[in-house]
């Protein structure tokens, strides 16, 4: 099986490409900023059938591949996360991605996972997942903390799925932010 490797960076050196990668037929980078833009025009730009988006701050151990080789029609195949699938590596094929739209472009930098997996789940998808242990991703920088509480409001507002245990937190400060979060955006929803 031979696939398309679609890779958004700032970066010089990535991290992804020091992995084997020889399922992947091309190898395409973005420098696009906002990961769902970007996430989307690689797509657009992608050869094969399969897709396979992968984050630049990740090595996954060699028989991720083995999970990707094996992607069904109907599957998407996402790194298991703490509450739900993540995006670090996606694999799935290319008209299963434009069946379920895409990323959301309104989403920039946090929360388009989340979002993506609930639309695909709302159509029908089977979502499979890649243990996180096989897949080490670099230590982040936790500038963008505000970024992601703030536009995780955003993704809930949307989907319908917001609930009092998204703002209790033992945080006081995620708390403000989801809230702050949840204002802009009502706002904005109630503007359009």
């Amino acid at each position: 099986m031979s696939c398309s490797l679609l890779i958004i960076t700032l970066k010089e050196n990535i991290l992804t490409l020091e992995s084997p990668h020889s399922q992947a037929s091309e190898v395409l980078t973005s420098k696009i900023p906002g990961v769902s833009v970007a996430r989307n025009k690689l797509a657009e730009r992608a050869k094969e059938d399969v897709l396979v988006f992968m984050d630049d701050d990740i090595k996954p151990d060699p028989i991720v591949w083995e999970f990707i080789a094996n992607v069904e029609p109907r599957e998407i195949l996402m790194v298991e996360g703490y509450r739900h699938p993540i995006t670090r590596i996606m694999a799935l094929h290319k008209e299963t991605f434009n069946d379920i739209g895409g990323f959301d472009e309104n989403i920039r930098y946090n929360g388009e996972d989340l979002d993506f997996y609930w639309r695909a789940l709302d159509k029908g998808y089977i979502i499979s997942t890649i243990p996180k242990c096989l897949v080490f991703h670099e230590p982040h920088n936790k500038s963008n903390f505000a970024k992601y509480h703030f536009e995780s409001a955003y993704t809930r507002i949307k989907h319908g799925r917001m609930s009092l245990d998204f703002f209790v937190q033992t945080n006081p400060l995620i708390a403000i932010l989801r809230l702050a979060g949840y204002i802009y955006h009502s706002i904005r929803k109630g503007m359009k």
